[in-house]
């Protein structure tokens, strides 16, 4: 399992809720999935190739606070449906 599948996961099973990409970090190492901890770098990246190569997820600015909150999108939904719904706690 990657981190990019696990991160999916996570955001489809919550749909439409956003979460920031330190947030996605934090849920993603105490779900135990990975072999070590990921960084926020890391899921920042995948992040990125999951919105703009995939469509899987979107980004969301908050102009208030200048953060990004990161949410799945209906196409990511279905294709964590198609993958078998992997469960990320």
């Amino acid at each position: 399992m990657t981190l990019r599948e696990i991160i999916l996961a996570f955001l489809a099973a919550r749909y439409p809720a956003a979460f920031t990409a330190e947030a996605i970090t934090a849920r993603v190492n105490a779900s135990g999935l990975l072999d070590k901890p990921t960084s926020t770098g890391e899921v920042y990246s995948e992040l990125k190739i999951l919105c703009r190569k995939f469509e899987y997820i979107d980004a969301e600015a908050d102009t208030l606070t200048g953060n990004t909150a990161w949410s799945a999108t209906t196409e990511g939904v279905r294709e964590w449906h198609i993958s078998g719904q992997l469960h990320v706690g």
